[in-house]
């Protein structure tokens, strides 16, 4: 069994990193908060599982401003955003380990990369990581039924935004093999996370995340929203 999970993990990581997309994902691990409602499980390969999807509800329009803001090279000139509509979809196995207190997941798909949740007392802290940037959370849990539950938190979010600023951004030819750069934006805001199951007959469930901060730079609000179903 040791053998087979660790097979897994080194399949699951070579997978995420092979499909790694332009947006940050959706961390699964932090599905941790609401695995207490039931017994922990004899050791599996997979203690739980989620597929989501995560979009940028308000559109690209700050974004392309602050590209050009940085890029523009002239009255006739524009810079696109080229991952405009900042969608992804990834799923996510996720495995638990000292008892409860600690959860690792590998996201594959168009959004991937990998987050670890940790439990200290009645914080419980995330780090996720991709190749298009960082995002640290902590969280509290609000409340837990058989039904629902509910968490808060802070979070902090560095993340690569990729800016055509090639001559054929504005619809000519485009001539250079890969003419984009890295547009990084950082910000801080509060984000909720809300799940739905029936915890003691099933174990599907469906969660909610909404995201809104603040980025400095752009002096603009930052919005995100992701739904993922899975089971635990």
């Amino acid at each position: 069994m040791r053998t087979t999970h660790r097979t897994g993990l080194a399949v699951a990581l070579l997978m995420a990193v092979a499909t790694s997309g332009c947006t940050l994902h959706m961390p699964a691990s932090e599905l941790l908060m609401f695995r207490d409602a039931k017994p922990m499980p004899p050791r599996r390969t997979v203690d739980a599982m989620a597929i989501s999807y995560t979009a940028l509800p308000l559109g690209p329009a700050p974004y392309d401003r602050e590209a050009n803001r940085r890029f523009k090279r002239g009255p006739s000139y524009s810079v696109e955003l080229a991952n405009a509509l900042r969608k992804g979809v990834m799923v996510s196995p996720v495995w638990i380990h000292d008892g409860g207190r600690s959860a690792f997941s590998l996201s594959v798909g168009s959004a991937a990369g990998m987050d670890l949740t940790r439990r200290f007392r009645n914080t419980y802290f995330t780090l996720a990581g991709s190749a298009a940037g960082v995002e640290t959370i902590a969280q509290w849990k609000l409340g837990q039924s058989n039904y629902a539950a509910s968490a808060i938190g802070v979070a902090v979010r560095y993340e690569k935004f990729l800016a055509d600023v090639s001559e054929g951004s504005e619809g000519g030819d485009n001539l250079s093999f890969w003419p984009y750069t890295d547009f990084p934006v950082a910000s801080m805001g509060v984000r909720f996370t809300g799940i739905a199951t029936d915890i003691q007959r099933t174990s599907l469930l469906a969660r909610v995340i909404v995201y809104w901060g603040y980025a400095p730079a752009m002096r603009h609000t930052e919005f995100r929203v992701g739904v993922s179903v899975g089971a635990f």
